[in-house]
């Protein structure tokens, strides 16, 4: 007797395509977790391909064709290599702020990055070749960032008898202007009083030349250094002092 069947009919009735050319493999992962693994291999799979996942044992049970079954032991085999732990000492970056750059880098499921504030580390777990990447690009923005030092100084100026009349600004300006170091600027953005004017001075990077001014200002009269504010920041980083 032959019964002739459709190929469909054949399929719903024996679970498998009519000349059935696929293999069945099993995987038993070292190091690599199966439930994982199996979500990639599911977008390799042909429409008759099937995939089982055993947790406990942490096995895959792959069924496919001869072709489609080379390129995910190919994969399998390279995802399933062992990993590595390494701690890294952050000198100069932040470890939360390095972090997502690090986990881009880590392998899903198989690696893990794990950060620590107190210490400033970061803990790294992945294979050999995807730790070197980890730990070229922490040595790249492991770097000490440019400072800059901001110093301010505010003084009450009590003048003398000789100058009890007024001070002539434009008469300071132009000594100080004398000085390689120092030079006139242009006026203030604020209107100054009637028959006055506001000028500012441009110093150079030294302490000594903040020095020569106020040591020109006691010529005036009595100082009084109310305060001298100092503040140190990162380069592109904002920061603010406010003296009351």
């Amino acid at each position: 007797i032959i019964k002739v069947i459709t190929k469909k009919e054949y399929e719903d009735l024996y679970g498998r395509p009519y000349r059935d050319s696929r293999v069945t493999r099993r995987y038993t992962l070292g190091h690599a977790r199966a439930e994982t693994l199996a979500g990639t291999l599911v977008q390799m799979k042909s429409p008759s391909g099937r995939i089982l996942v055993e947790p406990r044992t942490n096995t895959l049970i792959v069924t496919e064709t001869a072709e489609v079954l080379q390129e995910m032991d190919d994969l399998i085999r390279r995802a399933d290599e062992p990993t590595f732990t390494k701690v890294f000492q952050l000198r100069c970056a932040k470890a939360e702020d390095l972090e997502p750059k690090v986990a881009k880098l880590v392998q899903d499921g198989q690696g893990g990055v794990e950060i620590d504030k107190k210490s400033n580390r970061i803990l790294v777990r992945d294979t050999a070749e995807r730790m070197r990447r980890v730990a070229k690009t922490v040595r790249a923005f492991d770097v000490r960032q440019p400072q800059v030092l901001i110093e301010a100084k505010v003084i009450e100026v009590k003048l003398s008898d000789a100058f009890r009349f007024g001070i002539n600004w434009q008469l300071v300006v132009e000594k100080l202007a004398t000085l390689n170091t120092l030079a006139a600027a242009g006026t203030y953005a604020v209107s100054p009083p009637a028959g006055a004017t506001l000028t500012t001075l441009t110093l150079g990077s030294g302490l000594d030349d903040l020095q020569v001014v106020i040591q020109m200002i006691e010529k005036i009269g009595k100082t009084n250094t109310l305060s001298s504010p100092r503040l140190t920041v990162l380069n592109n980083e904002e920061a603010k002092f406010a003296v009351a």
